[in-house]
């Protein structure tokens, strides 16, 4: 009997060195495999890999964070060695498991296959992470937003863009501005050159007012703001509809109408509308949010001599939330302001509204004898402004800046009322789905196009995927800034600025 136990442990204790060998083997192959499936987890999402590591001789661990990955040569290098390091562990491991023999190293290569196989099939294409505007995702979905688009790796994710400088002009169509004979060559030849052009990109309305409105809010036209409101008169209208929208007839809305402004503020973030000809202040005119009185004909209907400002090219000064909060009177200034605003990041709003006086805005009619007019009198403007804006720290750090036109000429050989996309313009229609094209039929303010410039996207590029209006640009700000949409902007089947737009953000 005492003979047969010393053999019996006799032969476990050659079998230990081999168990130990097989388990050291084991682990070796599961940790080279989990480290580079975490590592491609955290190259794929952009994000630093935490890995937790024990010191040496220590039961606790600590943490080290693994470097970006993005192609660069460090990350590359490190991403060699750290295959370079499995392969050495692999190598290692099979020696040490044939080592052991017989029926134990079959079963450790069986389980290391299976191990890997298992592997292999945990790792997934990163999902984008949704709700933090740090993060530069989508935002929580929400009723009639869109889902993006799986047009290649960087579907589903938004560029870190920080600041937006919109630049609106007026009553131009996408052909005339941006055609083969456009004569504002700077904009059609030099920025386009920069940026890329969105030629199926309408106007929502046949008036500059409510598409400015639209822009900022997401409101449809009522039948004042069609006309740009020659009385500034309150908005009589129900209880707000579905996502804020009133419909009803008047200029001014009331309080409880939400703005891309007042979205900004609430989120503690910033904006500032430098509007043109402001600085030009009649005598007892204010400098700031300039309005007529509640109720009153609007005495700045109309250029003066001198005096170029006019009420209907801004937009802010038609919600009482603004003007109420004191919004208006503190960030609707001058245009004469943008520059000082540019010389730091810290100074230059999230998002800045550039509207140009009548003078400079492109609309057809001169604004007093002899001054340029059209499209004549847009370059030389933008040939100053846009510099400037390309110049500034802000600009540096994640800007974008987009250039388009309110609406296209509603009367005369350039006329154009096509729209695209979304619902008849009034704010007295009930809401209706007209197509995503603008041969669909629908009643709008014409395609004007959308030139944006950015490092973002492909200079000289043209998108011709989708087709987009101006609540498809107000939602697609508001994905920028982890705002939820407004209005028009809320509705199903509206597109927003996806990868296939921001085609140069990888």
């Amino acid at each position: 009997m005492r003979g047969a136990t010393v053999a019996l442990m006799q032969e476990r204790r050659k079998r230990t060195p081999q168990a130990i060998v097989i388990c050291a083997a084991l682990t070796l192959a599961f940790g080279a495999l989990l480290g580079r499936a975490l590592r491609e987890r955290g190259e794929g999402e952009g994000q630093p890999v935490r890995v937790a590591m024990a010191p040496a001789g220590s039961a606790g661990g600590g943490e080290r964070s693994l470097p970006e990955g993005g192609g660069s040569d460090q990350a590359q290098t490190g991403s060699a060695a750290a295959e370079g390091s499995e392969a050495s562990a692999g190598s290692q491991a099979a020696p040490a498991a044939s080592s052991a023999g017989g029926a134990q190293g079959q079963a450790s290569e069986a389980a290391a296959q299976r191990s890997s196989a298992s592997m292999q099939g945990s790792r997934r294409a990163p999902k984008a992470r949704a709700g933090a505007p740090a993060d530069h995702s989508l935002p929580k979905a929400h009723p009639g937003s869109q889902s993006p688009s799986a047009t290649g790796p960087a579907a589903g994710r938004l560029p870190p863009i920080k600041h937006v400088f919109l630049i609106v002009l007026d009553d131009q169509g996408e052909g005339a501005a941006f055609g083969a004979s456009a004569p504002d060559t700077y904009l059609a030849r030099t920025l386009h050159g920069q940026g890329e052009l969105l030629r199926d990109y309408y106007a929502v309305a046949g008036s500059a007012l409510a598409n400015e409105i639209a822009l900022v809010s997401g409101q449809g036209a009522s039948p004042q703001t069609l006309e740009d409101c020659p009385l500034y008169e309150p908005f009589a209208t129900a209880a707000a509809g579905a996502d804020g929208l009133r419909s009803g007839s008047g200029c001014v809305y009331p309080p409880g109408v939400q703005t891309l402004p007042g979205e900004l503020a609430q989120a503690h973030s910033s904006w500032r509308a430098y509007i043109g000809g402001l600085e030009d202040a009649p005598a007892g005119a204010s400098a700031s949010c300039r309005r007529p009185v509640l109720g009153a004909a609007d005495p700045y209907g109309a250029p003066q001599p001198g005096a170029p400002y006019v009420t209907w090219l801004n937009p802010f000064v038609y919600f009482s939330a603004l003007i109420e909060s004191g919004e208006c009177e503190r960030q609707d200034v001058a245009f004469a302001k943008l520059e000082g605003d540019l010389r730091s990041a810290a100074s230059t709003p999230a998002l800045s509204y550039i509207a140009p006086d009548l003078c400079e805005d492109g609309a057809p009619g001169a604004c007093a004898p002899g001054a340029p007019s059209g499209l004549a009198a847009i370059d030389p403007f933008l040939e100053r402004v846009v510099p400037m804006i390309e110049r500034s720290p802000a600009y540096g750090e994640g800007g974008l800046i987009a250039i388009t036109f309110d609406h296209a000429p509603s009367s005369g050989p350039e006329a154009d009322t096509s729209g695209c996309c979304t619902t008849t313009p009034s704010a007295t229609s009930a809401p209706g789905a007209s197509g995503t094209s603008g041969s669909s039929g629908a009643e709008g303010g014409g395609k004007v196009g959308l030139l944006l410039i950015s490092r973002y996207v492909k200079p000289g590029s043209e998108n011709a995927i989708g087709s987009y209006n101006h609540y498809s640009l107000l939602l697609s700000i508001e994905r920028l800034f982890g705002l939820q949409p407004l209005g028009y902007a809320a509705q199903p089947g509206l597109l927003a600025f996806d990868a296939s737009v921001y085609n140069n953000y990888r």
